[in-house]
């Protein structure tokens, strides 16, 4: 138990600091060696244990001198041209999120944190026109072809311009990250990265130490961006995702299932005997046995995958996993839930 000693959150009490900003102060202090620290749970190797303990005033002191030192590069003087069509395939169109879609999505985390610790106060827009300029970013045009033509340059521009433009009066990243994910689901994409990597993305978005630690163009920060999203996202198969039995209920209902008790699921299909005759029969599915299940629970791919087999919602039987789940798209309250721990600890940056 020893190695409990240096869990990072022990370590932030320690020094009298919130945890999740020693996290990122290690983060940015050194671009690779604390890489494999994740959040407070996070275990110190020992050898940074014993360093950090004797040098951390040493070094706080060291990294704020270089921050009000740190030069901003500018884009001619990086002599690197960002050619966005080399990340991603060409899509069109390009479904771009509307400002009533923004403001839905702000609106909803506002409602969701109220009784936070963290309540995004005040809410709505501070800046209409730099959250225009935000909403226009993505879709920046060059003699009639669009400089980020692909789904990750799009998002990396949405993204990027919705935190550095800081629109809102508050919950900016929040709102970018929801924004973000929304639009990659509307495009069939989805994240592969565990969540702590989201969280800093988005806190090296807004300190602007994306490129390395150092601050670059907007252009070159964007476009690190969208080769950091081409690299952690995929397209998104309906059938590698569990639902939530809110979900699935949903689903099963719009194919006229019927629940029962004992948590049997019947469905009623029609088909055409040996007489040529059309009759009915009754499907019935005990996937889910007894279990006294929730709307929250989320139902795995297996059984799914059996449910479908039982009550002839396949493929075979001509519903593919694009029909069957088709009900099932993720609303940005959906992500305000399943992302919620990144989002609080975004609330207190």
């Amino acid at each position: 138990m020893k190695s409990q000693k240096r869990q990072l959150g022990r370590l932030a009490k320690k020094l009298n600091q919130d945890s999740d900003v020693l996290l990122l102060f290690l983060w940015d202090n050194d671009q690779t060696r604390f890489d494999y620290l994740k959040n407070s749970n996070s275990i110190l190797k020992e050898k940074d244990y014993r360093y950090l303990q004797q040098k951390y005033d040493e070094i706080l002191s060291k990294e704020l001198r270089s921050k009000s030192e740190r030069p901003v590069i500018k884009e001619r003087e990086q002599n690197v041209y960002c050619n966005f069509t080399q990340i991603g395939k060409e899509v069109t169109p390009i479904m771009h999120l509307s400002e009533e879609e923004i403001l839905k999505i702000h609106e909803e985390l506002a409602d969701d944190f109220q009784t936070h610790g963290d309540p995004i106060s005040p809410r709505g827009v501070k800046d209409q026109e730099l959250l225009n300029s935000a909403l226009f970013h993505p879709q920046t045009a060059y003699g009639g072809k669009n400089k980020y033509s692909s789904i990750e340059g799009s998002a990396a521009a949405l993204m990027y311009s919705l935190i550095s433009n800081h629109c809102f009066h508050n919950g900016n990243k929040r709102t970018a990250l929801v924004a973000f994910l929304v639009f990659l689901e509307k495009h069939g994409r989805c994240m592969t990265c565990v969540d702590s990597e989201l969280f800093k993305i988005s806190v090296q978005i807004a300190d602007h130490k994306i490129c390395d630690g150092q601050r670059m163009s907007s252009d070159m920060e964007t476009f690190r961006l969208a080769k950091w999203i081409h690299q952690n996202s995929k397209v998104q198969k309906w059938d590698e995702r569990p639902i939530s039995f809110k979900k699935l209920r949903k689903v099963l209902n719009s194919f006229d299932c019927n629940f029962l008790d004992g948590g049997r699921i019947e469905r009623s299909i029609e088909y055409t005997n040996f007489l040529g005759l059309r009759r009915r029969k009754k499907l019935i599915s005990r996937v889910l046995g007894n279990k006294n299940i929730n709307d929250g629970v989320e139902i795995s791919k297996g059984l799914i995958k059996v449910l479908r087999e039982d009550l002839q919602l396949n493929a075979e039987n001509g519903i593919d996993s694009d029909a069957f789940y088709a009900s099932t798209k993720m609303t940005p309250g959906d992500f305000i839930v399943k992302y919620k721990s990144t989002l609080k600890r975004l609330s207190r940056l």
